[in-house]
Protein backbone atom coordinates (compact mmCIF):
# COMPACT_ATOMS: atom_id res chain seq x y z
CA UNK A 1 0.00 0.00 0.00
CA UNK A 2 1.59 3.41 -1.37
CA UNK A 3 0.40 6.73 0.67
CA UNK A 4 2.21 10.81 0.98
CA UNK A 5 5.52 11.08 2.92
CA UNK A 6 5.59 14.64 2.52
CA UNK A 7 8.31 14.58 0.11
CA UNK A 8 7.27 17.35 -2.25
CA UNK A 9 8.76 16.05 -5.63
CA UNK A 10 7.41 11.92 -4.47
CA UNK A 11 4.11 13.06 -3.73
CA UNK A 12 3.55 15.03 -6.74
CA UNK A 13 5.03 11.95 -8.33
CA UNK A 14 2.48 9.56 -6.91
CA UNK A 15 -0.25 12.55 -6.96
CA UNK A 16 0.25 12.17 -10.79
CA UNK A 17 -0.30 8.05 -10.80
CA UNK A 18 -3.21 8.27 -8.63
CA UNK A 19 -5.22 10.82 -10.51
CA UNK A 20 -3.81 9.11 -14.25
CA UNK A 21 -5.68 5.77 -12.46
CA UNK A 22 -8.27 7.63 -11.81
CA UNK A 23 -8.24 6.40 -7.92
CA UNK A 24 -9.40 8.77 -4.94
CA UNK A 25 -6.39 7.88 -3.19
CA UNK A 26 -3.11 6.52 -3.56
CA UNK A 27 -3.83 3.40 -1.20
CA UNK A 28 -6.55 2.00 -3.88
CA UNK A 29 -3.78 1.90 -6.18
CA UNK A 30 -2.91 -1.81 -7.32
CA UNK A 31 -0.18 -3.47 -9.34
CA UNK A 32 -2.34 -3.10 -12.24
CA UNK A 33 -2.16 1.14 -12.00
CA UNK A 34 1.20 0.79 -11.75
CA UNK A 35 1.82 -0.92 -14.94
CA UNK A 36 -0.44 1.42 -16.91
CA UNK A 37 1.13 4.42 -15.36
CA UNK A 38 4.68 2.67 -16.19
CA UNK A 39 3.31 2.18 -19.63
CA UNK A 40 2.19 5.63 -20.45
CA UNK A 41 6.08 7.02 -19.82
CA UNK A 42 7.65 4.51 -21.48
CA UNK A 43 5.18 5.00 -24.88
CA UNK A 44 4.85 9.38 -24.64
CA UNK A 45 8.33 10.07 -22.66
CA UNK A 46 10.01 10.06 -26.50
CA UNK A 47 7.51 13.01 -27.49
CA UNK A 48 9.66 16.04 -28.95
CA UNK A 49 8.94 18.80 -26.18
CA UNK A 50 8.94 16.19 -23.00
CA UNK A 51 12.45 14.77 -24.01
CA UNK A 52 13.64 18.29 -24.27
CA UNK A 53 11.90 19.59 -20.85
CA UNK A 54 13.15 16.45 -19.15
CA UNK A 55 16.80 16.87 -20.20
CA UNK A 56 17.31 20.38 -19.91
CA UNK A 57 14.86 20.62 -16.59
CA UNK A 58 14.03 17.73 -14.91
CA UNK A 59 16.51 14.39 -15.37
CA UNK A 60 19.59 15.36 -17.50
CA UNK A 61 21.22 13.20 -19.70
CA UNK A 62 17.89 10.48 -18.93
CA UNK A 63 17.67 6.88 -21.39
CA UNK A 64 15.04 8.67 -23.11
CA UNK A 65 16.91 11.48 -24.37
CA UNK A 66 20.15 8.82 -24.48
CA UNK A 67 17.97 6.88 -26.81
CA UNK A 68 16.47 9.73 -28.97
CA UNK A 69 19.98 11.13 -29.38
CA UNK A 70 21.73 7.96 -30.21
CA UNK A 71 18.58 7.35 -33.15
CA UNK A 72 19.43 11.11 -34.42
CA UNK A 73 23.07 10.59 -34.40
CA UNK A 74 22.87 6.99 -36.17
CA UNK A 75 24.29 5.47 -33.44
CA UNK A 76 23.78 1.98 -32.16
CA UNK A 77 21.09 2.07 -29.17
CA UNK A 78 21.92 -0.06 -26.54
CA UNK A 79 18.83 -2.02 -25.98
CA UNK A 80 20.01 -3.88 -22.91
CA UNK A 81 20.66 -1.10 -20.68
CA UNK A 82 17.86 0.62 -21.47
CA UNK A 83 15.39 -2.29 -20.85
CA UNK A 84 17.32 -3.22 -17.81
CA UNK A 85 16.62 0.66 -16.90
CA UNK A 86 12.85 0.33 -17.39
CA UNK A 87 12.06 -3.29 -15.62
CA UNK A 88 14.10 -1.56 -12.91
CA UNK A 89 12.89 2.37 -12.58
CA UNK A 90 9.28 1.28 -14.26
CA UNK A 91 8.68 -1.99 -13.77
CA UNK A 92 10.24 -3.12 -11.15
CA UNK A 93 7.69 -4.08 -8.75
CA UNK A 94 7.02 -6.85 -11.14
CA UNK A 95 10.03 -8.66 -10.33
CA UNK A 96 11.41 -10.23 -6.43
CA UNK A 97 15.01 -9.39 -7.20
CA UNK A 98 17.04 -6.85 -5.08
CA UNK A 99 20.09 -6.27 -5.91
CA UNK A 100 20.49 -3.42 -3.38
CA UNK A 101 19.73 -4.96 0.65
CA UNK A 102 18.15 -1.71 1.91
CA UNK A 103 15.22 -0.47 2.51
CA UNK A 104 13.73 1.78 0.27
CA UNK A 105 14.05 5.51 2.35
CA UNK A 106 10.32 6.73 1.41
CA UNK A 107 8.28 3.75 1.47
CA UNK A 108 8.51 0.59 4.06
CA UNK A 109 9.67 -1.99 1.05
CA UNK A 110 12.72 -3.40 0.11
CA UNK A 111 14.86 -1.13 -2.07
CA UNK A 112 15.99 -1.64 -6.03
CA UNK A 113 18.26 1.01 -6.65
CA UNK A 114 20.66 3.37 -5.45
CA UNK A 115 19.22 6.69 -6.93
CA UNK A 116 21.10 9.57 -7.77
CA UNK A 117 20.44 13.13 -9.76
CA UNK A 118 20.07 11.05 -12.65
CA UNK A 119 16.73 9.90 -11.02
CA UNK A 120 15.63 11.78 -8.47
CA UNK A 121 16.08 16.32 -9.18
CA UNK A 122 18.54 17.99 -6.96
CA UNK A 123 20.39 14.86 -5.74
CA UNK A 124 23.95 14.42 -5.95
CA UNK A 125 25.31 12.82 -8.73
CA UNK A 126 26.20 8.78 -8.45
CA UNK A 127 29.82 8.88 -7.72
CA UNK A 128 29.73 11.14 -4.82
CA UNK A 129 28.51 9.86 -1.48
CA UNK A 130 28.42 13.68 -0.16
CA UNK A 131 24.81 13.71 2.08
CA UNK A 132 24.01 10.29 1.46
CA UNK A 133 23.53 7.82 4.49
CA UNK A 134 26.77 5.87 5.30
CA UNK A 135 28.42 7.20 2.93
CA UNK A 136 26.62 5.21 0.53
CA UNK A 137 26.67 6.44 -3.32
CA UNK A 138 22.86 6.87 -3.87
CA UNK A 139 19.37 7.11 -2.49
CA UNK A 140 17.92 3.49 -1.40
CA UNK A 141 14.47 3.54 -3.25
CA UNK A 142 11.96 1.25 -4.14
CA UNK A 143 9.91 0.20 -6.84
CA UNK A 144 7.85 1.91 -6.55
CA UNK A 145 9.18 5.21 -5.40
CA UNK A 146 10.92 4.78 -8.47
CA UNK A 147 8.00 5.00 -10.44
CA UNK A 148 6.47 7.66 -8.42
CA UNK A 149 10.07 9.60 -9.79
CA UNK A 150 9.68 8.61 -13.52
CA UNK A 151 6.40 10.49 -13.37
CA UNK A 152 7.14 13.70 -11.31
CA UNK A 153 7.64 16.03 -15.02
CA UNK A 154 3.74 14.73 -15.61
CA UNK A 155 2.79 16.99 -12.51
CA UNK A 156 5.32 20.09 -13.56
CA UNK A 157 4.93 22.51 -15.94
CA UNK A 158 7.80 24.70 -17.35
CA UNK A 159 8.11 28.07 -15.93
CA UNK A 160 10.71 30.57 -16.04
CA UNK A 161 13.24 27.86 -17.03
CA UNK A 162 12.86 25.58 -14.67
CA UNK A 163 9.73 23.30 -13.29
CA UNK A 164 7.09 24.59 -11.54
CA UNK A 165 6.10 22.01 -8.78
CA UNK A 166 3.48 22.85 -6.26
CA UNK A 167 2.89 20.57 -2.93
CA UNK A 168 0.84 21.49 0.02
CA UNK A 169 0.22 19.44 3.49
CA UNK A 170 -3.89 19.02 2.24
CA UNK A 171 -3.49 15.92 -0.12
CA UNK A 172 -6.35 17.24 -1.94
CA UNK A 173 -4.80 20.34 -3.40
CA UNK A 174 -1.95 18.12 -4.18
CA UNK A 175 -3.98 15.55 -6.55
CA UNK A 176 -6.13 18.28 -8.06
CA UNK A 177 -3.15 20.30 -9.17
CA UNK A 178 -1.13 17.43 -10.47
CA UNK A 179 -4.81 16.36 -12.32
CA UNK A 180 -4.27 20.17 -14.36
CA UNK A 181 -0.75 19.53 -15.12
CA UNK A 182 -1.77 16.07 -16.16
CA UNK A 183 -4.48 17.06 -18.45
CA UNK A 184 -2.10 19.46 -19.98
CA UNK A 185 0.75 17.37 -20.79
CA UNK A 186 -1.81 15.05 -22.34
CA UNK A 187 -3.16 17.60 -24.49
CA UNK A 188 0.77 18.13 -25.67
CA UNK A 189 1.08 14.64 -25.98
CA UNK A 190 -1.93 14.01 -28.54
CA UNK A 191 -0.85 16.58 -30.77
CA UNK A 192 3.01 15.70 -30.87
CA UNK A 193 4.21 18.79 -29.68
CA UNK A 194 7.67 19.66 -30.32
CA UNK A 195 7.72 22.28 -27.57
CA UNK A 196 6.36 23.44 -24.42
CA UNK A 197 4.68 26.90 -23.59
CA UNK A 198 6.98 28.49 -20.56
CA UNK A 199 5.03 30.10 -18.01
CA UNK A 200 5.98 33.13 -16.12
CA UNK A 201 5.14 34.65 -12.46
CA UNK A 202 4.74 31.17 -10.22
CA UNK A 203 2.94 32.93 -7.83
CA UNK A 204 0.03 33.84 -9.69
CA UNK A 205 0.13 30.52 -11.49
CA UNK A 206 -0.85 28.73 -7.86
CA UNK A 207 -2.98 31.26 -6.53
CA UNK A 208 -4.85 31.53 -10.41
CA UNK A 209 -5.00 27.32 -9.77
CA UNK A 210 -6.37 27.22 -6.63
CA UNK A 211 -9.03 29.70 -7.71
CA UNK A 212 -9.89 27.07 -10.01
CA UNK A 213 -9.63 24.45 -7.66
CA UNK A 214 -12.26 26.03 -4.65
CA UNK A 215 -14.45 26.62 -6.84
CA UNK A 216 -14.85 23.44 -9.11
CA UNK A 217 -14.84 21.92 -5.46
CA UNK A 218 -15.87 24.33 -2.98
CA UNK A 219 -17.05 21.81 -0.19
CA UNK A 220 -14.76 19.30 -0.96
CA UNK A 221 -11.65 21.28 0.58
CA UNK A 222 -12.35 21.09 3.76
CA UNK A 223 -9.22 21.55 5.43
CA UNK A 224 -8.55 25.12 6.85
CA UNK A 225 -4.64 24.37 8.02
CA UNK A 226 -3.61 24.28 4.56
CA UNK A 227 -0.28 25.46 3.15
CA UNK A 228 1.12 25.85 -0.04
CA UNK A 229 4.47 25.78 -1.14
CA UNK A 230 5.85 26.47 -4.65
CA UNK A 231 9.42 24.92 -6.07
CA UNK A 232 10.73 26.08 -9.28
CA UNK A 233 13.57 24.31 -9.84
CA UNK A 234 15.90 23.03 -12.48
CA UNK A 235 17.95 20.05 -12.02
CA UNK A 236 20.30 20.30 -14.85
CA UNK A 237 23.93 19.76 -14.28
CA UNK A 238 26.04 22.04 -12.95
CA UNK A 239 23.13 24.62 -13.23
CA UNK A 240 21.07 22.88 -10.24
CA UNK A 241 18.92 25.72 -8.59
CA UNK A 242 15.96 25.66 -6.23
CA UNK A 243 13.45 29.12 -6.15
CA UNK A 244 11.02 28.37 -3.39
CA UNK A 245 7.64 30.18 -2.61
CA UNK A 246 5.68 29.59 0.90
CA UNK A 247 1.67 30.67 0.76
CA UNK A 248 0.97 30.27 4.71
CA UNK A 249 -2.28 28.89 5.51
CA UNK A 250 -3.82 32.23 6.89
CA UNK A 251 -3.63 33.61 2.60
CA UNK A 252 -5.14 30.36 1.77
CA UNK A 253 -8.09 30.23 4.21
CA UNK A 254 -8.84 33.64 2.84
CA UNK A 255 -8.27 32.81 -0.74
CA UNK A 256 -11.04 30.33 0.03
CA UNK A 257 -13.69 32.67 1.35
CA UNK A 258 -12.69 35.05 -0.74
CA UNK A 259 -13.63 32.68 -4.23
CA UNK A 260 -17.06 31.97 -2.20
CA UNK A 261 -20.30 33.59 -3.35
CA UNK A 262 -20.13 35.86 -0.55
CA UNK A 263 -17.20 37.66 -1.64
CA UNK A 264 -16.77 36.82 -5.17
CA UNK A 265 -18.41 38.88 -7.10
CA UNK A 266 -16.07 41.99 -5.67
CA UNK A 267 -13.21 39.91 -5.29
CA UNK A 268 -12.83 39.05 -8.89
CA UNK A 269 -13.22 42.57 -10.01
CA UNK A 270 -10.09 43.62 -7.56
CA UNK A 271 -8.05 40.58 -8.90
CA UNK A 272 -8.84 41.41 -12.62
CA UNK A 273 -8.07 45.26 -12.00
CA UNK A 274 -4.51 44.09 -10.83
CA UNK A 275 -3.95 41.57 -14.31
CA UNK A 276 -0.87 42.35 -16.47
CA UNK A 277 -0.52 40.72 -19.82
CA UNK A 278 2.49 40.49 -21.57
CA UNK A 279 2.72 39.31 -25.33
CA UNK A 280 5.50 36.21 -25.50
CA UNK A 281 6.80 34.12 -28.35
CA UNK A 282 7.92 30.44 -28.24
CA UNK A 283 11.42 30.04 -28.96
CA UNK A 284 11.52 27.11 -31.71
CA UNK A 285 8.13 28.38 -33.55
CA UNK A 286 7.79 31.70 -32.47
CA UNK A 287 4.35 31.05 -31.44
CA UNK A 288 2.89 33.96 -29.60
CA UNK A 289 0.72 33.94 -26.75
CA UNK A 290 -0.14 35.68 -23.39
CA UNK A 291 1.68 35.23 -20.19
CA UNK A 292 -0.14 36.47 -17.27
CA UNK A 293 0.57 38.29 -13.97
CA UNK A 294 -1.93 39.36 -11.64
CA UNK A 295 0.12 41.64 -8.63
CA UNK A 296 -2.28 41.09 -5.61
CA UNK A 297 -1.71 37.71 -6.18
CA UNK A 298 2.37 38.75 -6.07
CA UNK A 299 1.53 40.62 -3.02
CA UNK A 300 -0.21 37.75 -1.29
CA UNK A 301 2.97 35.95 -0.64
CA UNK A 302 4.45 38.90 1.03
CA UNK A 303 1.63 39.29 4.25
CA UNK A 304 1.22 40.18 6.88
CA UNK A 305 4.25 42.19 6.23
CA UNK A 306 2.93 44.49 3.88
CA UNK A 307 -0.67 44.87 5.49
CA UNK A 308 -0.61 48.30 5.20
CA UNK A 309 0.38 48.98 1.60
CA UNK A 310 -1.64 45.48 0.50
CA UNK A 311 -4.72 47.67 1.93
CA UNK A 312 -4.05 50.75 1.01
CA UNK A 313 -3.35 49.36 -2.67
CA UNK A 314 -5.82 46.92 -3.23
CA UNK A 315 -8.71 47.92 -0.92
CA UNK A 316 -8.61 51.78 -0.47
CA UNK A 317 -7.03 52.34 -4.13
CA UNK A 318 -4.78 54.69 -5.36
CA UNK A 319 -7.56 56.55 -7.75
CA UNK A 320 -10.88 56.59 -5.95
CA UNK A 321 -12.42 57.91 -9.29
CA UNK A 322 -11.80 55.21 -11.23
CA UNK A 323 -12.01 52.83 -8.52
CA UNK A 324 -14.29 54.01 -6.46
CA UNK A 325 -16.77 50.65 -6.72
CA UNK A 326 -13.72 48.33 -5.70
CA UNK A 327 -13.90 50.20 -2.43
CA UNK A 328 -15.47 47.26 -0.32
CA UNK A 329 -15.84 46.88 3.58
CA UNK A 330 -16.63 43.14 3.66
CA UNK A 331 -13.37 42.08 1.83
CA UNK A 332 -11.41 44.08 3.75
CA UNK A 333 -12.42 42.98 7.24
CA UNK A 334 -12.20 39.33 5.68
CA UNK A 335 -8.68 40.04 4.95
CA UNK A 336 -8.15 41.81 8.72
CA UNK A 337 -9.68 38.72 10.25
CA UNK A 338 -8.27 35.84 8.31
CA UNK A 339 -4.73 36.90 7.60
CA UNK A 340 -4.08 39.51 10.45
CA UNK A 341 -6.04 37.93 12.85
CA UNK A 342 -7.75 40.93 14.27
CA UNK A 343 -10.81 40.38 16.38
CA UNK A 344 -13.56 40.67 15.14
CA UNK A 345 -14.50 42.67 18.13
CA UNK A 346 -12.13 45.46 17.39
CA UNK A 347 -13.23 44.86 13.34
CA UNK A 348 -16.49 46.15 14.44
CA UNK A 349 -15.41 49.15 16.45
CA UNK A 350 -13.43 50.24 13.53
CA UNK A 351 -16.96 49.57 11.51
CA UNK A 352 -18.86 51.26 13.95
CA UNK A 353 -16.74 54.48 14.65
CA UNK A 354 -16.53 54.46 10.48
CA UNK A 355 -20.01 54.76 10.47
CA UNK A 356 -20.83 57.72 12.85
CA UNK A 357 -18.45 59.72 11.25
CA UNK A 358 -19.90 58.86 7.79
CA UNK A 359 -23.34 59.84 9.43
CA UNK A 360 -21.77 63.08 10.63
CA UNK A 361 -20.52 64.02 7.48
CA UNK A 362 -24.12 63.40 5.59
CA UNK A 363 -25.72 65.65 7.92
CA UNK A 364 -22.99 68.54 8.65
CA UNK A 365 -21.90 71.29 5.98
CA UNK A 366 -18.49 70.92 7.08
CA UNK A 367 -18.46 67.38 5.65
CA UNK A 368 -15.72 67.92 3.32
CA UNK A 369 -13.14 68.66 5.65
CA UNK A 370 -13.91 66.31 8.20
CA UNK A 371 -13.59 63.95 5.16
CA UNK A 372 -10.05 65.06 4.07
CA UNK A 373 -8.83 64.33 7.23
CA UNK A 374 -8.33 60.98 6.70
CA UNK A 375 -6.37 61.22 3.65
CA UNK A 376 -3.97 64.13 4.78
CA UNK A 377 -0.62 63.39 4.80
CA UNK A 378 -0.31 64.30 8.67
CA UNK A 379 1.92 63.24 11.47
CA UNK A 380 -0.03 61.19 14.24
CA UNK A 381 -0.14 63.90 16.50
CA UNK A 382 -1.51 66.36 14.26
CA UNK A 383 -4.39 63.51 13.17
CA UNK A 384 -4.80 63.39 16.74
CA UNK A 385 -5.43 67.27 17.32
CA UNK A 386 -7.64 66.88 14.78
CA UNK A 387 -9.41 64.20 15.84
CA UNK A 388 -10.42 66.35 19.12
CA UNK A 389 -11.45 69.28 17.52
CA UNK A 390 -14.12 67.17 15.63
CA UNK A 391 -15.32 65.43 19.02
CA UNK A 392 -15.77 69.03 20.26
CA UNK A 393 -17.67 70.19 17.26
CA UNK A 394 -19.43 67.10 16.98
CA UNK A 395 -20.15 67.24 20.66
CA UNK A 396 -21.62 70.60 20.65
CA UNK A 397 -23.53 70.30 17.19
CA UNK A 398 -24.98 66.83 18.50
CA UNK A 399 -24.93 67.57 22.37
CA UNK A 400 -23.39 63.91 22.78
CA UNK A 401 -19.56 62.52 22.03
CA UNK A 402 -19.46 61.08 18.83
CA UNK A 403 -16.72 58.88 19.81
CA UNK A 404 -15.16 57.93 23.37
CA UNK A 405 -12.09 57.13 24.81
CA UNK A 406 -12.07 53.55 24.73
CA UNK A 407 -13.07 53.58 20.81
CA UNK A 408 -10.40 55.75 20.17
CA UNK A 409 -7.42 53.89 22.58
CA UNK A 410 -8.95 50.33 20.62
CA UNK A 411 -8.74 51.72 17.03
CA UNK A 412 -5.49 54.08 17.39
CA UNK A 413 -3.28 52.85 20.16
CA UNK A 414 -3.22 49.11 19.74
CA UNK A 415 -1.59 46.61 17.18
CA UNK A 416 -1.91 42.72 16.57
CA UNK A 417 1.09 41.72 18.28
CA UNK A 418 3.27 43.85 15.73
CA UNK A 419 6.13 45.30 16.68
CA UNK A 420 4.91 48.40 16.64
CA UNK A 421 1.71 49.74 16.32
CA UNK A 422 0.52 51.50 12.68
CA UNK A 423 -2.13 54.05 13.55
CA UNK A 424 -2.31 55.10 9.45
CA UNK A 425 -3.48 51.30 9.28
CA UNK A 426 -6.45 52.32 11.13
CA UNK A 427 -7.02 55.56 9.18
CA UNK A 428 -7.08 53.82 6.09
CA UNK A 429 -9.53 50.70 7.21
CA UNK A 430 -11.86 53.83 8.28
CA UNK A 431 -11.31 55.59 5.26
CA UNK A 432 -12.11 52.23 3.21
CA UNK A 433 -15.77 52.58 5.33
CA UNK A 434 -16.50 56.08 5.14
CA UNK A 435 -16.13 56.10 1.11
CA UNK A 436 -18.39 52.77 0.98
CA UNK A 437 -21.02 54.39 3.30
CA UNK A 438 -20.74 57.99 1.58
CA UNK A 439 -21.05 56.64 -2.04
CA UNK A 440 -23.67 54.55 -1.27
CA UNK A 441 -25.50 57.56 0.26
CA UNK A 442 -24.86 59.45 -2.93
CA UNK A 443 -22.80 61.79 -0.78
CA UNK A 444 -19.67 62.16 -3.74
CA UNK A 445 -22.48 63.09 -5.98
CA UNK A 446 -23.54 66.13 -5.09
CA UNK A 447 -22.40 69.22 -6.40
CA UNK A 448 -20.07 70.37 -3.88
CA UNK A 449 -18.91 67.26 -3.36
CA UNK A 450 -17.86 66.23 -7.01
CA UNK A 451 -14.52 67.88 -6.65
CA UNK A 452 -13.12 65.58 -4.37
CA UNK A 453 -12.58 62.86 -6.49
CA UNK A 454 -13.11 64.55 -9.51
CA UNK A 455 -9.87 66.31 -9.22
CA UNK A 456 -8.06 63.59 -7.67
CA UNK A 457 -7.60 65.85 -4.40
CA UNK A 458 -7.21 62.87 -1.82
CA UNK A 459 -3.88 61.96 -0.67
CA UNK A 460 -3.44 58.52 -0.92
CA UNK A 461 -0.19 57.62 0.64
CA UNK A 462 2.46 55.40 -0.94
Amino acid sequence: MLSYTGHPFLDVGLAVITVFSEKERPEYLTQDDLVKMADFIKENYYVPYLISYLHSTIIPNNRYFQKVNCEKQNKKVNFDELNQFYNTYLYGYLHTAREVNRKCVFFNKPAIALASKDHIPLLTGKDYPNFMANGQLGLAISPEAALCFQSLALGTLKCNGKALLIHSNDYDIVQDLAKIHLDEHRKLISLSSDEIIELHNPKTILLEHLTRIYRTNYNKIQKNNSSVTIYNFINYNTNADIEIYHLPMEQVKFLKRAVGAKYCDIWDKIVNKSLKVEKRKTKKSKTEYESRKRQIYEDMFDLPDNASKFIRTYFLRKSIKEDIELINWDITALLLEEILKMEKERIEIIKNFADKIAKYILKTENGKKIFKLFFNKNSYYKFKDSLISLLLKSTKDEGGLLFNFDEFTNIFEISEDWEKKDWSLSKDLIAIRLIEQLYENGWFSKNDNKEIIENEELEIEE
